[in-house]
Formats: structure tokens, sequence, C-alpha cells
């Protein structure tokens, strides 16, 4: 299950995808979009490893 503040990031940039027309403001959102799956990544793996695995 995701926290709370990966599925709010991962809402604020899919909105800010679907409406914006400008390039940059895409970029960007879709960097917000990828270092968040990547952060809550880390942090799984991180724990997992901190207390042994699954």
């Amino acid at each position: 299950m995701q926290p709370i503040w990966v599925k709010q990031l991962q809402s604020i940039a899919q909105v800010g995808l679907t409406y914006s027309k400008d390039i940059y403001d895409l970029e960007s959102l879709e960097l917000i979009r990828k270092i968040s799956v990547e952060r809550f990544v880390w942090k799984r793996n991180w724990l997992c490893n901190s207390k042994g695995g699954y």
C-alpha cells in the first residue's frame, strides 16, 4: 500500500499532465511523478532490508 503522500503527489502530477499544455510544465510534472515513485520504492526497500525482509 502506498503512503498518502505518494498518492497525493501522483494525483497532483496527473492533473497537471492532463490539463497543462506547456512543455516545461509537462516535463516538471512527469519528474514529480517519477520522483514520488522512486522515493516510495527506496523507502520500502530500506524498511524491508532493515527488518530482515518480508
